[in-house]
């Protein structure tokens, strides 16, 4: 996850997150890039934690419980973009 806070962003209080999975090549791998982020250390500190709990609980959870966990934490992510975009 990389953060690119410019002068102009940095102004509104806005930032540009750029996700990468691990493994990725110049032109292979998935990447993303989110586009005016509002509290974007918020943002950032509630992936890492959803991430962390889907890491330490993949051992002991069905592949459906996965699912399950993403999906949820999809809809977390999109509940705080939307409340950012309100912002």
């Amino acid at each position: 996850m990389t953060f690119v806070e410019g002068p102009l962003l940095r102004a509104f209080n806005l930032t540009i997150i750029k996700v990468e999975t691990a493994g990725q090549t110049q032109h292979h791998g998935n990447a993303m890039s989110l586009i005016g982020v509002y509290n974007s250390d918020l943002f950032r500190d509630q992936v890492l934690e959803r991430r962390q709990k889907i890491v330490s609980q993949r051992n002991g959870n069905t592949q459906q419980d996965s699912i399950e966990t993403i999906s949820k934490t999809l809809v977390s992510i999109e509940k705080i973009l939307l409340q950012s975009n309100n912002n």
